[in-house]
C-alpha cells in the first residue's frame, strides 16, 4: 500500500492548522505546513528573511517548486502525512490557482477542503494580529472559498483522488480518512 498523504486545504483563516492539531492529538500523523516548507526551501536557496505572508507576493510557480522540494525533504516515509495547504492563493493581485501537478508531485492520496461561514472566517482573520493577509470583505471571502472548492474539485478529478468537503465544525467526522 502506498503512503497516505492527505492535503487539508481551505481559505486562509478557515481553521486548517487547528483542525490538523486536533487530528494529531487523536491520531499519529505528521503535520507539514506548506508555508513552512516553502520558507525552509527558500532559505536553502538564500532567499532569506521571508515571512509567511510575504510568500504570496513571490512567484507562485517558484513557491510550488520550493514546496515540492521541502515536502520531499521533510516527509516521514513511514507516517500518514497531513499537508496544511491551499488550492488557491489569495494575493494582492487576486486569486491564483495552484496547479494539480503540484499535488500529484507530492503524492497526495486524498484532499479535504475545510469550509466555514464567510463571516466567521472574516472574524477569525481580523482577530489574528499575527498575520498580514490581504484585507477582504465577507463577499470576497465567500468568493475565495468558492474558488478554493472549485480548484480542489479540479485537482481531485485531474489526479484521480478522493475529495471531501466539510464545514470546519463537522471536521471531526472525517477521522475515518486518516
Amino acid at each position: 500500500m502506498s503512503q497516505r498523504i492527505i492535503a487539508v486545504a481551505g481559505v486562509s483563516g478557515v481553521g486548517k492548522s487547528t483542525f490538523i492539531k486536533n487530528i494529531s492529538i487523536e491520531l499519529e500523523v505528521q503535520h507539514l505546513q506548506a508555508s513552512f516548507l516553502i520558507k525552509e526551501a527558500a532559505r536553502e536557496r538564500d532567499l532569506k528573511g521571508l515571512e509567511q505572508d510575504a510568500l504570496r507576493d513571490l512567484d507562485i510557480d517558484e513557491n510550488q517548486a520550493l514546496l515540492i522540494h521541502g515536502f520531499n525533504k521533510h516527509k516521514d516515509k513511514s507516517a500518514v502525512v497531513v499537508l496544511d495547504c491551499h488550492t488557491v492563493i489569495d494575493t494582492l493581485n487576486g486569486l491564483v490557482a495552484i496547479s494539480p501537478v503540484v499535488f500529484k508531485e507530492i503524492g497526495v492520496s486524498h484532499m479535504i477542503i475545510l469550509t466555514d461561514d464567510p463571516a466567521v472566517i472574516l472574524s477569525r482573520r481580523e482577530k489574528d494580529q499575527g498575520r498580514n493577509r490581504p484585507k477582504r470583505n465577507e463577499f470576497e471571502i465567500e468568493s475565495y472559498q468558492y474558488n478554493s472548492i472549485l480548484q480542489g474539485y479540479k485537482i481531485s478529478q485531474e489526479i484521480e483522488i478522493p475529495l471531501t468537503i466539510c464545514k470546519v465544525s463537522c471536521a471531526r467526522s472525517v477521522g475515518f480518512i486518516f
